[in-house]
């Protein structure tokens, strides 16, 4: 069973998540206290008119007020960024982006805006949806794998991104955590195979997940001192001889 792309709400009282434990994959919303399930929020389902919500790198996330989710789902075919009443399910807005795929979409901290990596043509770029005037802003457009944004208050972008520094040769699949500001992109993290869900701390530091001693752990990158610390301590497991 998939539990994916959770999400804990503004108040800390609930968690959406995705999850298939049914069968079909569903949007859920639980309590962070119990783990009860307060709501099936949304059903992966033709008559539904969602045919599919992403169990890998879909993302979810709350409005600051928490009367909203925004996912993305496929619609006919296309994938749909959607925003949803956390009360009642219902559709709030639902934007077709004329994207071949939309993934980890993020809303700002005022509200106003959302982040989100979008394919199109073979090409995965960072882009920004403004929601009061519905403007979509493009802010990478080039070759490499960029994903899982996360905006600061200050319009800044953390985002996960496999690109070359300046004066080095491109290599596939090799990741590090990069920051969009004022038009120019800065590497912030060393390179590894696997990094993921940047998330800005108010003073202006970055905790990511990655894989730098072959196993997933949690770190912080601190602005101020250009320092990375490991916050958990997961030990890479060890094979089993077979018998």
């Amino acid at each position: 069973i998939y539990n994916t792309s959770t999400a804990i709400s503004p108040t800390g009282d609930k968690i959406a998540f995705i999850s298939d434990r049914t069968g079909v994959a569903e949007l859920i919303i639980i309590s962070s206290i119990d783990g009860l399930v307060i709501k099936k929020l949304i059903k992966a389902e033709y008559s539904s008119g969602y045919e599919g919500l992403h169990l890998y790198q879909g993302g979810l996330s709350w409005s600051p007020d928490g009367q909203y989710i925004t996912f993305a789902a496929k619609s006919k075919g296309e994938d749909v960024l959607y925003i949803s009443n956390t009360n009642n399910g219902k559709v709030y807005k639902r934007l077709k982006l004329d994207l071949d795929g939309i993934y980890s979409p993020k809303f700002s901290a005022d509200g106003k805006a959302i982040v989100f990596s979008g394919l199109k043509d073979g090409a995965s770029n960072i882009y920004i949806l403004d929601l009061n005037a519905g403007n979509i802003e493009k802010k990478t457009d080039d070759i490499y794998t960029d994903k899982y944004p996360n905006i600061a208050t200050n319009g800044s972008i953390v985002f996960v991104s496999d690109r070359p520094d300046s004066n080095e040769e491109y290599h596939y699949g090799s990741y590090a955590v990069f920051l969009y500001k004022d038009g120019d992109i800065a590497r912030l993290t060393p390179r590894t195979n696997y990094v993921a869900s940047p998330l800005f701390k108010p003073d202006s530091g970055v905790f990511f997940v990655a894989d730098y001693d072959s196993a997933l752990n949690l770190y912080y990158y601190s602005a101020a001192e250009s320092k990375i610390t490991k916050k958990t301590k997961t030990e890479p497991q060890e094979a089993k001889p077979a018998h």
